[in-house]
């Protein structure tokens, strides 16, 4: 019986979850699995992505939150 793999497991895979056999049973499901690979790519591409996003909160904004937690405080 073929088990197939499930979110949880790709996701376990990625964030180096697995335990030693796991991971080798799961690498050895993506050389039979093409889907299962590209899959597997599709998501470290994505992740690249959004680490290399750099996000800057407005300087005003920054002011009026610390304007609102000031006054918030008193």
């Amino acid at each position: 019986m073929i088990k197939t793999s499930t979110s949880s497991d790709i996701v376990k895979y990625i964030y180096n979850q697995f335990n030693n056999k796991e991971k080798v049973d799961f690498e050895s499901k993506m050389l039979f699995d093409s889907n299962l690979y590209n899959l597997i790519e599709d998501y470290y591409f994505i992740i690249k992505k959004i680490e290399k996003t750099n996000l800057k909160p407005n300087k005003k904004l920054l002011e009026n939150i610390m304007c609102f937690s000031k006054s918030y405080n008193q």
